[in-house]
């Protein structure tokens, strides 16, 4: 309920309750004390979509050493095993990357 009067409003209506005037322009100064007091952060930046790594050829695969043919399935998600021959390894890369 809010009075025709607003300048003169006393705290408590007769019943008891409190005046819907003053309890309005009183949370809107809280309201803006917090706001004040505790500033909304910053929106953050969405971090840039990683970049997926380019899918050698068989020739390419061919080329590179068990170390580094080992490197780079680790960043295409597939382990593999080092005691294995390098014409194994080269299959097993190849046939991982053809899934993709």
């Amino acid at each position: 309920m809010v009075h025709a009067a607003k300048n003169v409003c006393d705290l408590y209506l007769p019943s008891g309750e409190l005046c819907l005037y003053v309890w309005d322009k009183r949370k809107q100064q809280e309201e803006k004390r917090l706001a004040e007091m505790n500033p909304s952060p910053a929106p953050k930046k969405k971090a840039a979509p990683k970049k997926k790594a380019a899918v050698p050829t068989l020739a390419e695969l061919k080329q590179l050493t068990k170390i580094d043919l080992e490197k780079l399935m680790r960043k295409h998600g597939l382990e593999l095993d080092r005691r294995k021959t390098k014409d194994a390894l080269v299959k097993q890369s190849a046939a991982f990357l053809k899934g993709k």
